[in-house]
């Protein structure tokens, strides 16, 4: 489990260890701290689009600005029906006022009053900011409608550019002293399994033509700002950073997969509520929002797909390696070292080998959604 922030202070020492790690060696010895199973059925992100589509370019218009927002409690929101409308999604209510679906023909997303959390063909996803009623009718905020459902809906749609994907950064959790989460009873701990898997997506993305930089490729301990710097250098196209989770309570009973996406400025971390003025600072992943989104949830699915493991959601948080990140980027949390069946499972080569091989499938399917986009 990564951490939340870090300092953005480099030594020269550390500069020169990361750019040495960048071009592929492993010596660097940099000392600060890294920081429901469901059916899921197939999101339209990467496929061709309905023939029922209207044509358009790359450049037309977002939907969500073509709602006019109502601002309640300092945040801009609109009309759900409305916004679906604009993106060519029917609504249908489930349960008046409170429960609202937005489908066509290969894609639903169901959203309930005052909640953080929607489905999107049945996967959980985790918006930034509640929905809310408002004089008998469903709003979104407009951040989750551009970042968040308009990715979802029809990738590519309002942006300006497209990006490319050729060049991934790997970046393995901990390393060195950083033993990550640790498994005591079994004797397992992060720092291995994630260099492990990382080694493995490596092999299966270079077979399949993309530049691979690895933060570390050793047991070494990367902080989290060289961790980014990295990534700078090599001029990456997509950030992906392994880990495993862990938790305190009831351990043995909370298992499965999470995704998460840098959260967007000026909304709050899935884990609190209320926006802070840390949450409304400028952060370097501001500009990737739409794209982190697009990236993550197709990560989400495929890992599902493949793992059959619980899901736990896509979700959102402020880490540092992620809000350090140069380019779109994301965290996948790949099981619980603390629940100990899970654990014995992410000590298999198999699950791992399996479990590279479904993020690598995550990737490819990334960069046919962007391929498509630009057509």
């Amino acid at each position: 489990m990564p951490a939340s922030r870090s300092t953005l202070r480099i030594g020269a020492a550390a500069l020169a260890a990361v750019l040495a790690l960048a071009q592929g060696g492993v010596e660097a010895q940099t000392q600060a701290r890294a920081a429901p199973t469901r059916p899921v059925a197939t999101l339209p992100l990467a496929a061709a689009k309905s023939s029922a589509s209207a044509p358009r370019t790359k450049s037309a218009a977002s939907p969500a600005s073509a709602v006019a927002p109502i601002k309640i409690a300092g945040i801009d929101y609109i009309d759900v029906i409305a916004f679906g409308r604009a993106s060519g999604m029917k609504a249908v209510w489930l349960a008046p006022l409170e429960e609202l679906a937005l489908q066509n023909d290969h894609l639903r997303i169901v959203l309930k009053h005052d909640s953080r959390e929607l489905s999107v063909n049945g996967m959980r996803v985790f918006t930034g900011d509640a929905v809310r009623g408002h004089k008998g009718a469903l709003l979104v905020s407009r951040t989750d409608a551009d970042t968040l459902l308009s990715p979802i809906i029809d990738a590519g749609r309002g942006r300006a550019a497209i990006p490319s994907l050729k060049t991934i950064v790997i970046d393995p959790g901990h390393g060195g002293p950083d033993h990550g989460k640790i498994n005591d009873k079994l004797k397992l701990n992060e720092k291995t399994f994630t260099l492990d898997t990382a080694l493995r997506l490596k092999k299966i993305l270079e077979a399949r033509g993309y530049k691979i930089v690895m933060t570390r490729t050793a047991d070494v301990k990367v902080d989290l700002p060289a961790r980014a710097v990295v990534a700078t250098t090599a001029k990456a196209d997509l950030f992906v950073s392994i880990h495993f989770n862990s938790v305190a309570q009831g351990a043995q009973r909370v298992r499965g997969l999470e995704v998460y996406r840098f959260t967007p400025r000026g909304q709050a971390p899935v884990t609190r509520g209320d926006v802070t003025a840390e949450d409304r600072e400028k952060n370097p992943a501001d500009p990737f929002a739409y794209w982190n989104t697009l990236a993550a949830c197709l990560m989400q699915r495929s890992l599902l797909g493949d793992l059959k493991l619980v899901d736990r959601g896509m979700k959102h948080h402020k880490f540092a390696v992620l809000r350090l990140a140069p380019c779109p980027s994301l965290l996948i949390e790949g099981g619980f070292l603390s629940n100990d069946a899970e654990a014995k499972l992410i000590a298999t080569p198999d699950f791992r080998q399996k479990l590279a091989q479904s993020i690598a499938d995550g990737i490819s399917e990334y960069a046919t959604t962007l391929a498509n986009a630009k057509k």
